[in-house]
């Protein structure tokens, strides 16, 4: 996602003089396609005539724009934290060389006065195996390791499925708006009283209306209000929807990342060890192990930092998407053509396809930390040091806490909160139809 932040300008510049250039172009942009379009059109929500089902499609995408905006404000003012949990998320110490050890000289580091024999027979503290990792001699397979392939093959396919989750939307997303725009041209024309000339203009609706300070006839200033109305809705799409896709994303790469964990430990007894003694196995083993428990801690750790962030913008998201979903369900079997409807159609899908995703990730990724903990158990830990046994004890703990993003610290996010979503999305439908 990095590289779509700086290609539409959502990195700035380090250079003080480019960013000066920078700041002096993408601020108007900004402003224009982010807080000057959501309050132009709750104004026009609020002030315009129009009928119960035009209201309900105008606050349909008002509350899209205004989510939209909303997580770009949050995003703004917590970079710091978001490139922490990025930090995190595209380490590079996530690799598995450690597996590629198939002898180690542990002589050469071993506390003084203490004999091998004791060593074997005590487990080793986590200074102790990174002074291993550090200065020992070492003997390595000259191949890549299975588990280091594994790794780089899923984290490969897991960020090609994140370009292609951005580029998927944003191709839907402008074509919907371009069909709408386009749709406009099909509105019928019609003639209203123009406070600003002092008589009766021709005018034509827009299909996302705007509260404009100036003329918006054809006797006025038409087409600049329908250039913005397409510039301001595209930009806004455009330019900020990677933020928009930035928590799903961090998401899959965690779940990623806790497969490749996952299969780690599937690995931790493997290799021939036949030719080594019973300590030096068991410190190769205890290397591996270290090794994935320290990186299930870098996962735990990114996910904490997640839901301290995300957990009211979340809330406030899912409370908008509620009366997102409500509004466009009470509008599609009332559209008067088939461009409309269509454009409906995908507003609704896409809504309803966005929670969905999340919601699927977020369980998934609970899941997923869980059997861990099934993996860990599968060990051969019966032949292990008892200090190794004790860690391994904590961290299967550890996994049976679930690790889950929640909407205010409140509701927790998994496919029942999808669920939820929707059947309260259906009551509210259901009550503004018997009302109207």
């Amino acid at each position: 996602m990095t590289f779509f932040f700086k290609i539409k300008g959502l990195s700035p510049p380090k250079t003080t003089a480019v960013k000066i250039i920078y700041l002096s172009l993408a601020l108007p942009h900004i402003l224009m396609c982010t807080f000057v379009l959501i309050l132009s059109e709750w104004m026009a929500f609020a002030l315009s005539q129009q009928t119960f089902k035009e209201r309900m499609f105008n606050m349909s995408v008002a509350t899209l724009d205004t989510i939209l905006v909303f997580r770009t404000t949050v995003w703004a003012f917590n970079k710091a934290k978001l490139d922490e949990i990025r930090a995190i998320i595209t380490r590079k110490s996530f690799n598995f060389r450690c597996f590629d050890l198939l002898k180690v000289g542990c002589e050469q580091v071993l506390t003084v006065g203490r004999t091998k024999e004791v060593e074997k027979e005590r487990g080793l503290s986590c200074k102790e195996i990174k002074q291993l990792w550090q200065k020992a001699k070492f003997v390595t397979e000259k191949k890549c390791n299975e588990m280091d392939v594994f790794r780089k093959e899923l984290m490969l396919n897991t960020r090609l499925l994140c370009c292609f989750i951005h580029l998927a939307i944003t191709i839907i997303s402008v074509l919907t708006y371009t069909l709408s725009f386009v749709n406009d041209f099909t509105n019928d024309t019609y003639e209203a009283y123009n406070p600003i000339l002092n008589r009766t203009s021709l005018y034509r609706k827009f299909q996302y209306p705007l509260y404009l300070p100036f003329d918006t006839s054809f006797d006025g200033y038409y087409w600049l209000a329908y250039f913005y109305n397409c510039y301001a809705h595209l930009g806004n799409i455009i330019t900020f929807l990677p933020i928009e896709t930035t928590l799903t994303c961090s998401l899959i790469h965690l779940i990623s990342q806790t497969a490749v964990l996952k299969e780690a430990f599937k690995y931790v007894d493997e290799n021939n060890f036949g030719y080594q003694s019973f300590g030096e196995a068991s410190i190769i083993k205890e290397i591996r192990i270290v090794k994935c428990i320290n990186e299930i801690q870098e996962i735990y750790r990114a996910v904490e930092l997640l839901e301290n962030l995300c957990n009211v913008q979340l809330m406030v998201q899912y409370g908008f998407a509620t009366f997102l979903l409500c509004s466009i369900c009470y509008v599609i079997p009332l559209v008067e053509n088939t461009m409309e409807g269509i454009c409906c159609l995908i507003f609704f899908a896409a809504s309803l396809g966005q929670i969905f995703t999340f919601s699927y990730c977020c369980h998934t990724l609970a899941l997923e930390l869980q059997a861990i903990g099934v993996s860990v158990y599968n060990l051969d830990w019966t032949n292990y040091p008892s200090k190794l046994k004790r860690t391994l004890n904590i961290s299967i703990l550890r996994t049976q806490k679930p690790a889950n993003l929640t909407a205010g610290k409140i509701i927790v996010i998994d496919l029942l909160f999808f669920i939820q979503v929707v059947q309260k999305s259906y009551s509210f439908y259901t009550l503004i139809t018997k009302t109207n």
